[in-house]
C-alpha cells in the first residue's frame, strides 16, 4: 500500500506487479496459453468483451472510459498466474503463504500503533486503506494459515504449528476494522472447513472434529461477544443498517429494469448513479447487481457460468485430493460478491487462478488412472 511516488499513483504493490510481468516477458506466449483451460476462461472473456461493447454504446459526457483497463489487466494476470502454476506446481500455495506472512507483519505493526487511525465510529484503518478491505485481507490470511497448519501431508513439518502465532495477531486486527463481511466470511469458512474435514474422516475423527469445532466456535463467539465494536455493528445489521448499501441498491434496481437484457454498461451506470451523489461515482456494493446493471442478463449469464466452473473444479479437486483450500477461499469471494466488489480486486483473481489451476492436477490424476 505504500505509495512510492507520493502522489497516490504508484504503490509498492504496482511496482511488484510490474516486475512480475517483466519477469515473464521472455516466455510470454507460453504464459498466455489457454490449453486445457479455455472452456473455463471463455465465459469470463465473453463477459468482459460484452461489458466493453455495451459501455461503448452508452458513452456519455460523464463517462467515456468504455474499456476497463483494470479488469483487462486482471484477466491477463489471471491467465499468466494459472500458467505459472502449470509450469511450477505449488508456486501459488507458496505465494499465498508469503501473502499471509506479509499480512501478519502489517497486522503486527497495526497492533504496535504504526500507520493506524480510527474513523468516527471507532473502526481501525491502516495507512488509510478501506476497513472492509483490511478485514477481508486478514480473513483470507487466517484461512490460508489455518489450512497450512491442519494440512495432513506425510512431509509436513511440526514447525507449522508455530503458525498459530500469526492467528493471534491477525484475528484482533480483523475485529478492530469492524468489518461485518470479514467476520461473517470467516464464520462461513469455519463451518465449511469442519464439514469438509468430516466428510472425508472416519467416525472417530468426525466425533473429534465436532468436539474441537464446538470448543473453537464457543471461544470465537465469546471473543466476538466481548468486542463492543463488532457487536454494535452486527446489531445494526440485524436492525437493517447496511451502511447505505440498501439505499444504493434501491437506486440500481430501476436501472436494471431499464435494460434487463444488455444492461447500460459501466459508462451508463456512472452517468445515472452520479445524479444521486452530487456528480460522484458510487459503487454498487454488490457484484450481482453490478453485473446485471452493466451487462444485463447476457453478461450475468457469462459471469455465473465462470463462477460455476470455478466451484466445480474446486469441489472435484477436493474429492480427489482431500485438500480444502480451493473451496475455503471461495468463501471470501462469496462475501465480497454480496457486499462489495471483486471485478477490480487482484487477490480475487489470484484465488480464481488457484482454483482453476487445480484442473491440471485433476488431469494428471486422470492420466495416471488411465495408465
Amino acid at each position: 500500500m505504500f505509495d512510492i511516488s507520493g502522489l497516490g499513483v504508484f504503490s509498492v504493490g504496482k511496482l511488484t506487479g510490474l516486475l512480475y510481468l517483466l519477469s515473464v516477458l521472455p516466455s510470454l506466449q507460453s504464459y498466455l496459453s489457454h490449453s486445457n483451460i479455455s472452456k473455463e476462461l471463455r465465459p469470463l472473456w465473453l463477459f468482459f468483451i460484452f461489458l466493453t461493447i455495451v459501455s461503448l454504446f452508452n458513452i456519455n459526457s460523464k463517462d467515456s472510459a468504455f474499456f476497463d483497463f483494470s479488469i483487462f489487466q486482471n484477466l491477463i494476470l489471471l491467465v499468466i498466474i494459472i500458467n505459472h502454476e502449470r509450469k511450477d506446481p505449488g508456486i501459488l500455495l507458496n505465494a499465498f503463504f508469503v501473502y499471509s506472512l506479509g499480512t501478519t507483519l502489517l497486522a503486527f505493526l497495526a497492533l504496535q500503533g504504526i500507520g493506524i487511525s480510527y474513523s468516527a465510529d471507532k473502526r481501525m484503518t491502516i495507512f488509510n486503506d478501506n476497513q472492509n478491505v483490511i478485514g477481508m485481507r486478514m480473513t483470507i490470511s487466517i484461512i490460508i494459515i489455518s489450512f497450512i497448519i491442519i494440512r495432513n501431508k506425510n512431509n509436513a513439518s511440526n514447525l507449522r504449528y508455530l503458525l498459530f502465532i500469526p492467528l493471534f495477531i491477525l484475528f484482533p486486527v480483523m475485529l478492530a476494522t469492524g468489518s461485518r463481511v470479514a467476520i461473517l466470511t470467516l464464520a462461513m469458512a469455519f463451518f465449511l472447513g469442519l464439514f469438509l474435514i468430516m466428510k472425508k474422516s472416519s467416525i472417530f475423527k468426525k466425533v473429534v472434529v465436532v468436539l474441537i469445532g464446538i470448543a473453537l466456535f464457543r471461544l470465537l463467539v465469546n471473543v466476538v461477544n466481548n468486542n463492543e465494536l463488532i457487536m454494535s455493528r452486527l446489531e445494526k445489521a440485524d436492525d437493517g443498517d447496511l451502511s447505505q448499501r440498501d439505499v444504493i441498491w434501491a437506486k440500481i434496481l430501476p436501472m436494471i429494469n431499464e435494460s434487463p437484457i444488455c444492461g447500460i454498461g459501466s459508462t451508463g451506470y456512472t452517468e445515472k448513479i452520479s445524479k444521486y451523489y452530487y456528480g460522484e461515482y458510487a459503487s454498487p456494493h454488490n457484484v450481482i447487481l453490478e453485473v446485471l446493471v452493466n451487462t444485463g442478463i447476457i453478461g450475468f449469464t457469462f459471469f455465473i457460468i465462470f463462477l460455476v466452473y470455478v466451484f466445480v473444479i474446486s469441489y472435484r479437486y477436493f474429492n480427489k485430493s482431500n485438500e480444502t483450500l480451493a473451496l475455503l477461499l471461495l468463501m471470501p469471494i462469496a462475501g465480497l460478491i454480496l457486499s462489495a466488489q471483486i471485478l477490480n480486486v487482484k487477490v480475487i483473481y489470484i484465488i480464481f487462478a488457484f482454483a482453476i489451476s487445480r484442473k491440471f492436477y485433476l488431469i494428471k490424476q486422470d492420466m495416471k488412472f488411465v495408465k
